[in-house]
């Protein structure tokens, strides 16, 4: 399993990840994205805690909230270092039907 929390001096318990994702294989994508959400309370800029919990809550169907999160995590992290953010928020922004949302992606900065 991926270590998301940065080492031992980590601002998050890597066991609140381990159980997010764990959920979120399983299809509990409600009961994930509590889990993401209450480490980002402590990691608001974590980029790939934001990816995942962006992955969570577009399964919920709730794609701008969705891709507001993945806009949020690949301005944190210069190209090519976050490509799995930015490949998520453009299939995301192919499934919303609202293009408000893809006019909006055009004015993240890509580095």
């Amino acid at each position: 399993m991926a270590n998301f929390t940065g080492g031992p001096q980590s601002a998050f318990p890597q066991a609140i990840v381990e159980r997010a994702i764990a959920l979120q294989k399983q299809g509990g994508h409600e009961g994930a994205i509590k889990r993401y959400k209450r480490v980002l309370k402590k990691a608001p800029g974590h980029s790939r805690i934001l990816n995942m919990c962006a992955l969570s809550t577009a399964e919920t169907g709730h794609l701008d909230a969705a891709a507001k999160m993945l806009k949020k995590a690949v301005a944190g992290d210069p190209v090519p270092v976050f490509a799995d953010g930015r490949v998520n928020l453009g299939m995301i922004l192919q499934k919303s039907e609202d293009t408000r949302i893809s006019i909006a992606y055009d004015a993240v900065p890509r580095g």
